[in-house]
């Protein structure tokens, strides 16, 4: 039998109550995406070290991403909001959530979620037993207000340092931190500020096991190119670098150990031009506002 070109087959017209609900299905699409975005971008690219690892256990990882998923937005949100934004089905998300509201974290009310009050009672003790007054938010705060310039709050967090909080500065256009962000301590001046806090052997375990984990040679630092860095920050006081970042540069100091032996990094940071002709006034800021706060700073 000759082979035959198939017809097209004529479709059929759709309805007016179809062509509804496929553009109602594609409005919410696109609303959907659109929020997902939104979120995504408010909450930055971050890389965030630990939480997806295998070695978090789901539920409380979770938990805690709601949480900063807050944080980062700072506005209440709506279930789909929320598992769009943590990449989690609807069913797992509405079930978390309704944990959350049980033990008294979160509130719903007109279908959307927000924190409770009760969040901010978590870490008060903690901020009584180090701050004379205020706390963390307040001295990045002030210090931004005086420098003008971005003011950056970061931790160690296993073999990364971690930005905790981000002061924009008005005339800073070269740095976009933002909060969970996280390099390796080998490879950023706030991670050289604590690396600075170490003893010999602590520090070349610690070197060794972060090249261990780099799979770029290039991005593999030696201890013996750290250790002129190391020393000049201890004789120092405070940590300086400029345009790694092309016209960017950052004046960084040691805050006093948390009463639990964490140690936290302030940084300003700004146009090089900016921080360099500045750093004598951008020091004393950092002083006289860690010592206006912070107990048992020297």
């Amino acid at each position: 039998m000759p082979w035959r070109p198939s017809r097209w087959r004529r479709a059929r017209p759709m309805s007016a109550v179809r062509h509804c609900a496929l553009m109602r299905a594609c409005a919410i699409a696109v609303r959907r995406h659109d929020m997902l975005m939104k979120t995504k971008g408010e909450r930055g690219a971050s890389a965030v070290i630990g939480r997806r690892s295998k070695e978090v256990v789901k539920s409380a990882g979770r938990s805690i991403e709601v949480l900063e998923l807050f944080r980062d937005v700072k506005r209440p949100l709506r279930l789909t909001d929320i598992a769009d934004a943590l990449s989690l089905p609807q069913s797992s998300a509405s079930m978390l959530l309704r944990s959350l509201i049980r033990m008294g974290y979160l509130i719903r009310q007109d279908r959307t979620y927000a924190p409770s009050m009760r969040i901010t009672l978590l870490g008060n003790w903690l901020n009584d037993a180090m701050f004379k007054s205020g706390n963390l938010m307040n001295l990045i705060d002030e210090i931004n207000r005086i420098t003008g310039d971005t003011v950056i709050l970061a931790t160690r967090n296993g073999l990364y340092v971690e930005v905790l909080a981000v002061v924009q500065g008005a005339l800073d256009t070269v740095h976009h931190t933002r909060p969970g962000e996280a390099r390796p301590l080998t490879r950023a001046l706030m991670g050289h500020m604590i690396l600075s806090t170490l003893d010999r052997p602590e520090l070349e375990s610690l070197v060794t096991r972060i090249n261990a984990e780099q799979k770029r040679p290039e991005r593999r630092v030696t201890f013996k190119s750290l250790v002129p860095i190391l020393d000049r920050i201890r004789r120092d006081g405070y940590g300086y670098s400029a345009d790694t970042i092309p016209n960017a540069a950052n004046l960084a100091v040691l805050l006093p150990v948390g009463p639990f032996g964490d140690q936290m990094v302030v940084g300003n940071a700004g146009m090089t031009s900016r921080i360099a002709s500045r750093r004598d006034d951008i020091l004393a800021a950092f002083h006289s506002v860690i010592g206006k706060y912070v107990r048992d700073a020297h």
